[in-house]
């Protein structure tokens, strides 16, 4: 008895050193839960007008603990740990990366929402610790091993998102915004749980490498009548994916929720949240789901080309720069699920390489959007004609506005060249011939508009319109020295991309072979 005791525990030490990010994560939310409960209890007179200070503390907080976080994770590489199977959490290469995506781009949209807290009406005590708890469950998601666990990392940090959406509720935009984005995320969840509950009526079981077994088994046996069955289950899955990733027919909610999203939680949807849902996404379909490839890959081919499709013409005639950003990035989107319809080793590597650009792309676009306000009234820019006359004054950063946009279009030498040519060389070689003319007829497309958004930065001139001209030459963007760095340092990457193409394809490769 003692020895099976000392056994479990031994086993169960492995598993906590295992995910010491995790768990210091975890710590993280519950420093800020206790400390947020603390300030409500004070009765002081003075302590309601320090919620500001205070609000902005925590923030700083936050982002240091996250930068341990993401030195932990670094450090787990470093030294090399010996992965071990735990029943909850997977942890290898794959999942770590992804992870450290995750963590990254949080710590960024926290970086980037200083200002937002600072210019708020009311104090916003509880914003940065639902954006740590947010980032908390995507982690979770990330390293899931079940259809059960990876549901409520989808309920937890849905749940925080609510709040965050809301934060601009006396707005109309904003109080449409949240009641669109409840009412249609836990219709999302409810497809989720219904696939979880068909794929468990056949298989007697959630957890992925159990379903991964038993599908091959009866793959080889040719039981076609649960597998349809099983498939219709996976579809449902699929669906409630779709509407997390903004992907067809799940994406007609983003344009209006990111409208009606604070700027900095719109950043968070941009990036944290497809991330995450992307990796789960690949993990699923690639290792899970794989053998019933010929039978769910029809509906992400669909999903592909309808993305595409739908993101570029709905950015074709838009001026919201919220919008905006919703369209491209479900064209984007529609690039992604090229790599994973091809179902192999190449297209799913393609794909990785693709986030990573896409990643870069949008922190370059997020870095300048985030930060730019008309000097007088401390407001963000709300539509493109803004940026008339704004290279006048800031022609460094309109350069890499310049430099951003070529590369969603995919001009080349520039890095979205070369993803897109990467997942066109995938695609070709598992005969989806469909998606390459899709991608390059919409990428032909894409120029168009992005090519409008740099002619109003640079050349579109109102000569009569005195008044806005003098208003429109207020429009500042207000980058400190490490923001300029980080925002030169992504232009320089997706400028020279072929200079670490070699490396990342060496990266990504061992990535794909560990997932």
């Amino acid at each position: 008895m003692g020895q099976l005791i000392t056994n479990y525990f031994i086993q169960y030490t492995e598993y906590a050193v295992t995910n010491i990010p995790e768990i210091f994560l975890a710590l993280i939310c519950l420093i800020n839960l206790i400390v947020i409960s603390m300030s409500y209890f004070r009765s002081s007179s003075i302590w309601p007008l320090k919620y500001k200070f205070f609000s902005l503390r925590l923030l700083q907080f936050n982002i240091e603990a996250l930068v341990i976080v993401l030195f932990l994770y670094i450090w787990h590489i470093w030294i090399d740990t010996t992965w071990i199977i735990n029943p909850f959490l997977a942890v290898d290469l794959y999942v770590t990366f992804f992870k450290m995506l995750i963590i990254g781009t949080t710590l960024f949209v926290l970086r980037n929402s200083h200002k937002y807290i600072l210019y708020h009406l009311n104090p916003v005590t509880e914003y940065s610790f639902m954006m740590t708890a947010a980032c908390f469950f995507l982690v979770l998601l990330v390293s899931s091993t079940s259809l059960i666990f990876m549901l409520i990392c989808v309920l937890g940090f849905s749940l925080s998102l609510y709040i965050l959406v809301m934060y601009d509720i006396p707005y109309k935009k904003s109080l449409e915004a949240t009641s669109k984005y409840f009412y249609l995320s836990t219709l999302s969840a409810a497809f989720i749980l219904s696939g979880t509950f068909m794929v468990y009526t056949c298989v007697h079981t959630n957890v992925f490498c159990n379903i991964s077994c038993i599908l091959f088994e009866r793959a080889n046996q040719n039981a076609w009548l649960d597998l349809a069955f099983i498939n219709v289950g996976i579809t449902t899955v699929l669906f409630g994916l779709f509407f997390k990733l903004a992907a067809f027919p799940c994406q007609l909610w983003a344009p209006e929720i990111y409208e009606g999203s604070p700027n900095a939680v719109m950043a968070f949807f941009v990036l944290p949240v497809k991330i995450a849902t992307l990796a789960i996404f690949i993990k699923l379909f690639t290792s899970v789901f794989k053998d019933l490839y010929y039978l769910w890959n029809y509906v992400v081919w669909y999903s592909s080309w309808s993305s595409m499709i739908f993101g570029c013409v709905g950015a074709y005639n838009e001026d919201s720069i919220k919008k905006f950003i919703a369209y491209s990035s479900m064209n984007q989107i529609g690039f992604l699920l090229i790599g994973i319809v091809c179902g192999t080793f190449e297209g799913i590597q393609a794909t990785i390489i693709y986030l990573l650009i896409y990643i870069a792309m949008n922190m370059c676009f997020l870095q300048f959007y985030l930060n730019t306000f008309y000097v007088e009234q401390s407001k963000n820019i709300e539509y493109l004609t803004e940026l008339k006359h704004f290279s006048k004054n800031n022609w460094q950063i309109s350069i890499g506005i310049v430099i951003i946009f070529f590369t969603m279009a995919g001009i080349p030498p520039l890095a979205g060249f070369f993803g897109k040519y990467f997942l066109f060389l995938s695609a070709f070689e598992s005969e989806n011939y469909a998606l390459v003319v899709v991608g390059m007829i919409t990428s032909l497309i894409s120029t168009y508009y992005y090519l409008r958004v740099i002619k109003i930065l640079w050349f579109e001139d109102s000569p009569f319109d005195f008044i806005r001209r003098w208003k429109e030459s207020r429009l500042k963007s207000q980058l400190n020295t490490n923001e300029l760095t980080l925002f030169y340092t992504l232009i320089i990457f997706l400028t020279v991309f072929l200079f670490f193409a070699k490396f990342l394809f060496y990266l990504t490769e061992i990535i794909v072979f560990s997932c």
